[in-house]
């Protein structure tokens, strides 16, 4: 249900289920905000021009590309390369919340592998990431390195026989990107045992976040 607000000053404050956004109107309007924190919209009461303005959160799922190969990859061994995840904040001056992690294994047999996923507050990191190659940080990386999310074999859910999700329980972990950046990017990593891959679209990644 939406609710509308005329703004009779130039600083227009409200709320929904305790989140609190200002509002500045220039020469007054009508808010229409969405009771789900999407961006609401104003109308200006002299032309009728609508103007779009954020409040609250949008939350958003984010799938890189990420490509395999049919080999056996080993502990410390990159899956698929540097992934771009775009679009991680709304804007550079905002910071967005990871909420969820989903790994997605479709091998024929699927791994359940325990894995890591290195988060860089950068899209274009300095080092070289290479799919099936090991791991070894570049280090003017290391200040660049925002999150490590681990996705252990206890985490995944089989559905059928050649299907099986990770889907680790998170505490939520505050992202800010460097510079203007509103995109980061990972490196997904085998950390024990080893993983056989049966194609090279095998494989899959989400990361959900709650973007401010």
């Amino acid at each position: 249900m939406k609710k509308s607000f005329i703004a009779i000053v130039s600083l227009l404050s409200f709320s929904f289920a305790g989140y609190s956004d200002n509002i500045y109107v220039a020469g007054g309007g009508t808010v229409e905000a969405s009771a789900d924190h999407t961006p609401a919209q104003l109308k200006s009461t002299s032309d009728g021009t609508a103007h779009l303005i954020q409040t609250g959160f949008v939350a958003s799922e984010i799938t890189p590309t990420l490509t395999v190969t049919a080999t056996t990859y080993t502990p410390n061994t990159i899956v698929g390369g540097l992934l771009t995840f775009s679009n991680v904040l709304r804007s550079a001056s905002n910071s967005s919340v990871i909420k969820s992690l989903a790994v997605i294994d479709s091998n024929s047999t699927p791994n359940n592998q325990p894995l890591a996923l290195v988060l860089f507050d950068t899209p274009t990191p300095t080092g070289t990431y290479s799919n099936h190659a090991t791991f070894s940080i570049n280090a003017s990386d290391i200040s660049h390195v925002s999150r490590v999310i681990p996705i252990g074999s206890t985490d995944y859910t089989a559905a059928g026989t050649t299907l099986s999700i990770g889907d680790p329980t998170l505490a939520e972990k505050v992202i800010h990107l460097s510079g203007t950046n509103t995109s980061c990017s990972g490196v997904l990593i085998v950390t024990s045992g080893t993983a056989t891959m049966s194609g090279t679209n095998t494989m899959a990644i989400k990361l959900g976040v709650k973007q401010n």
